[in-house]
């Protein structure tokens, strides 16, 4: 019985890379890109948040302090 003769280009290994369409890396960007906008986007919208709260306390505190002497 012969040998077959491998007829594909995989690699030795047996594992087949997928094969991407020709704007698969541009398309990743864009998706990667809008990632990153919106977790920027949370960040700010948490980080006003924040810096909201912390000045009503210090509002708060202020005026308890000024009524309580």
């Amino acid at each position: 019985m012969a040998a077959r003769k491998r007829t594909t280009n995989a690699p030795p290994t047996g594992r087949i890379e997928p094969i991407h369409p020709r704007d698969y890396a541009d398309f990743l960007a864009g998706i990667k890109r809008q990632i990153r906008q919106r977790q920027y986007q949370a960040l700010r919208a948490v980080n006003h948040e924040l810096v909201a709260l912390y000045w009503e306390l210090g509002e708060a505190i202020s005026r308890k302090q000024v009524e309580q002497g």
